[in-house]
C-alpha cells in the first residue's frame, strides 16, 4: 500500500476514533435516562428511534473505527513479532503512569464511601434534582442541569449518567469522577512528555504524581464540586489539541465552557494562543495567510461550536445569574468591599495567592520555581548569555497552559466571591507541570532529581492524611477535632473564617473525619425513628447529620437495614432522624422546655461537655448513658440523657 493509501486509512481511524468518543456520553446519558429515571415524556416510537439511532450509530462508528484500525495496520505493513515488539514497547512507556493510576484508583475507591457534605452535598442535592426533573426536551436540558446557577450541563452529561445509574447512592457520581480522573492521569503524562521531550518516562510519571496526589485533587476526589471537573476536561482539552485530534477537542471544548463560568477562561486563554504559536509555524507569509491554511475551514468551524452555543445558551437563559442568590445584585459590578462582584480587596487577593502558591506543599514548588530562577540568573552571568534548555517543548501548550494559568488567576483576584480552598485545584495542573520543569534545570543528576520530586510527592500523599505542612499553622484559624487540628486557610480575610468545620476547612480529607465518627455513633446507638438528636450552635451542619436542612431538597438518611447514612430514601429501613439544633444560650437553665424528654447530645472535641451536662443536669436532665468514638482524626462524645420526672 503506497504513503497516500497509509495517510487516509491513518486519518479515516483517527477520526471514527474521535466520533466514537463523542458519541460514548450522548448514548450512555440517554439509555441510562430511559432505563433507570422511571419517567418518560417521549411516546414510544419516538424512544425507539432515538435509542436506535443513538446505540445504532455508536455501534456503527466503534466497528468503523476497528475496521480502519485494521487497514491501517495492515497498510504499515507490520508483522506479528513487530507488533508485538510495538505492544512491549507501549507497556514500558506506560507502566510508570499505570502504577501511579492504581495508587491513585486505590486510595480514591475508599472514598466511595463518603456522603457527600456541605458544598459537595449541595453539588449533588442539585444533581439529584436535576436527573429527576430531566424530561427529554431542550428547555429541560437546559433548565434542569443550571446548578446552583452555573451552566453545568456538559458535567451533568458525564456526571448524570453515574446518578442515574445509581441514584441517590453518590457511587455512581464517584465511579464517573474516577474514569474521567484516571483518563486525565495518562493525558497529563502524555503532555509532560510533549513539553519535556528528553525525561524519562518514570520523570514524567513523577510529575504526573505530583498532580494526581495533590490534597486538592487526592484528598478532595468525594467532595463533588464543577471546579475539579472542569479541571479533568481541560486537561483532556490540551492534550486532544496536542494530538490535533480536532473533533474531539472541540466537543470537549464545549464541555468545559458548560462546566462552569471559569471554563470558558481555561478554553479561550488556552486555545487563542496555543492556536497562535500553531499557526507561527505554518509555512506562509504573511498573518492572514497563515490563518487561512491553519484555521479554513475545519479548525475554525469546530471550535467556534462553543463559543456559539455559549451564545445561544446566554440569550436563552438571559445572562449568566451566578451570585444574585446571595446579594440580588449583578456579579458583573465593581464594588472592592463587596462580595460576589469584581473589586480589588487587597485582603482577599492574598488569600487567592496562598492558596495558590502557598498551601498543602505548594510552597515547595514555588520555592523550586525561585531557584531555578536564580540559577538561571547565575548561569547567565557565569557563561555571559541564556542557556536555554536543550528540551524541544510543544511551545503552544507551554504558552496555552501559561496564559489560562494567568489569566485563571487573574478572574480569582478579581472576582470577590466566598475563599473556598477548593478553587486551587485548578492550579494542580500548571504547579505540576512546573515542578518538573524546575526540577530538571537545577539538577543535573538523576538521582537527585528522583530523591527531590519523591520526597515532594511522599509529602504531599501525607498532607492528603495529616496536617503536615508547616505553613497552615501560620495565621490560619484552628479547630481542635481531637487527635489532629484542622485549619482555615484563609488568613486574615475574615468574611467566612467560621469557628465550626465547613466549605472553609476543605482542602485535603481531614474535612470529612466526623463521617466515620458519626456512622460509628450510629451503629453503636442504632436509632429508630422516635430517637431524638441534639446540637449546640453549628455542629448539626459541622456533622452533617442529615445534611443541610436550609438549602437542600435531597436530606441524608439513616439505613437501619445497611447501619449506614444514605441520600436514598426509598430503600428498605431508611428514614430521617430527628434532629434539633438549639442555640449555646438556650443551653442555659430555664430553656429546657425547648428540648424533648429524651435525646442524645452530640459533641465535638473542642466542644466543653462537661459544662455543657453539668447545665442539663441541673435543668432537671438524668444522664443515662455516655460513650466516645473514635478515629485517627479526632473523636465525638455522645451523651444520652431523659428527664429526670420521665
Amino acid at each position: 500500500m503506497n504513503t497516500k493509501s497509509r495517510v487516509v486509512s491513518e486519518s479515516a481511524y483517527r477520526t471514527f476514533r474521535q466520533f466514537a468518543l463523542i458519541l460514548c456520553p450522548f448514548t450512555f446519558f440517554f439509555d441510562a435516562a430511559i432505563h433507570f429515571r422511571g419517567k418518560i415524556n417521549l411516546s414510544l416510537p419516538v424512544t425507539y428511534i432515538l435509542l436506535i439511532l443513538l446505540n445504532g450509530g455508536l455501534v456503527l462508528v466503534v466497528t468503523l473505527t476497528i475496521r480502519s484500525f485494521l487497514i491501517y495496520r495492515k497498510s504499515i505493513k507490520s508483522d506479528t513479532f513487530s507488533f508485538l515488539q510495538s505492544i512491549k514497547k507501549k507497556f514500558k512507556e506506560y507502566l510508570p503512569v499505570t502504577l501511579v493510576a492504581l495508587l491513585f484508583t486505590v486510595l480514591a475507591g475508599f472514598q466511595f464511601d463518603m456522603v457527600p457534605r456541605y458544598d459537595g452535598g449541595q453539588y449533588y442535592d442539585a444533581i439529584i434534582t436535576a436527573t429527576q426533573t430531566f424530561s427529554f426536551t431542550l428547555h429541560s436540558l437546559v433548565s434542569s442541569f443550571i446548578l446552583l446557577l452555573h451552566p453545568m450541563q456538559g458535567t451533568s452529561l458525564l456526571l448524570g449518567v453515574g446518578e442515574m445509574i445509581f441514584p441517590k447512592q453518590s457511587v455512581g457520581v464517584y465511579g464517573v469522577t474516577l474514569l474521567l480522573s484516571v483518563v486525565s492521569i495518562f493525558c497529563l503524562y502524555q503532555i509532560m512528555g510533549k513539553i519535556y521531550t528528553e525525561v524519562g518516562n518514570w520523570m514524567k510519571a513523577a510529575g504526573t504524581a505530583v498532580f494526581a496526589f495533590c490534597p486538592y485533587v487526592l484528598g478532595l476526589f468525594s467532595h463533588i464540586s464543577p471546579d475539579y471537573i472542569t479541571m479533568l476536561l481541560f486537561i483532556m482539552l490540551v492534550y486532544t489539541f496536542s494530538e490535533e485530534l480536532d473533533y474531539l477537542a472541540a466537543f470537549l471544548t464545549v464541555l468545559l465552557i458548560f462546566s462552569r463560568e471559569t471554563g470558558i477562561l481555561f478554553a479561550g486563554s488556552f486555545l487563542v494562543p496555543a492556536m497562535l504559536v500553531r499557526m507561527s509555524g505554518i509555512n506562509e507569509t504573511g498573518f492572514l495567510k497563515k490563518a487561512r491554511k491553519y484555521l479554513l475551514p475545519k479548525k475554525l468551524c469546530l471550535y467556534l461550536c462553543g463559543p456559539v452555543l455559549f451564545a445561544c445558551y446566554l440569550m436563552y437563559t438571559k445572562g449568566l445569574k451566578f451570585g444574585e442568590s446571595f446579594t440580588k445584585k449583578t456579579s458583573f459590578r465593581w464594588d472592592s468591599n463587596g462580595v460576589f462582584c469584581f473589586g480589588i480587596n487587597i485582603g482577599y487577593i492574598a488569600v487567592r495567592m496562598e492558596q495558590f502558591l502557598y498551601f498543602n506543599f505548594f510552597w515547595i514548588i514555588t520555592l523550586l520555581l525561585f531557584f531555578a530562577i536564580v540559577v538561571l540568573l547565575f548561569r547567565m552571568r557565569r557563561k555571559k548569555g541564556v542557556e536555554i534548555p536543550s528540551q524541544k517543548s510543544d511551545l503552544s501548550l507551554v504558552m496555552g497552559i501559561l496564559l489560562s494559568t494567568i489569566v485563571f488567576m487573574g478572574f480569582s483576584c478579581l472576582y470577590i466571591t466566598i475563599p473556598c480552598p477548593r478553587y486551587a485545584v485548578s492550579f494542580a495542573l500548571p504547579m505540576s507541570i512546573a515542578c518538573v520543569g524546575a526540577i530538571i534545570y537545577i539538577w543535573k543528576r538523576k538521582i537527585v532529581r528522583t530523591i527531590v520530586i519523591i520526597g515532594l510527592i511522599v509529602l504531599l500523599l501525607i498532607q492528603n492524611y495529616y496536617n503536615v505542612d508547616p505553613v497552615l499553622t501560620l495565621g490560619n484559624k484552628k479547630i481542635n477535632l481531637g487527635y489532629e487540628y484542622i485549619y482555615s486557610p484563609t488568613g486574615n480575610f475574615a468574611f467566612m473564617n467560621t469557628g465550626f468545620v465547613g466549605e472553609m476547612y476543605v482542602y485535603n480529607r481531614t474535612f470529612d473525619y466526623s463521617e466515620d465518627l458519626l456512622s460509628q455513633a450510629l451503629r453503636k446507638i442504632d436509632p429508630d425513628k422516635n430517637d431524638n438528636f441534639l446540637f449546640v450552635d453549628m455542629t448539626w451542619y459541622e456533622l452533617y447529620m442529615v445534611g443541610d436542612i436550609l438549602q437542600t431538597k435531597n436530606l441524608i438518611y439513616w439505613n437501619s437495614v445497611q447501619q449506614k447514612r444514605t441520600y436514598d430514601n426509598t430503600a428498605d429501613g431508611s428514614f430521617l432522624l430527628k434532629m434539633k439544633a438549639i442555640p449555646k444560650k438556650d443551653l442555659l437553665p430555664d430553656n429546657s422546655d425547648v428540648w424533648d424528654d429524651d435525646f442524645y447530645l452530640f459533641l465535638t472535641a473542642y466542644q466543653p461537655d462537661e459544662i455543657y451536662c453539668n447545665d442539663l443536669v441541673v435543668d432537671g436532665y438524668t444522664l443515662l448513658d455516655s460513650f466516645r468514638v473514635k478515629n485517627y482524626i479526632g473523636y465525638l462524645s455522645v451523651y444520652h440523657f431523659v428527664r429526670a420526672d420521665n
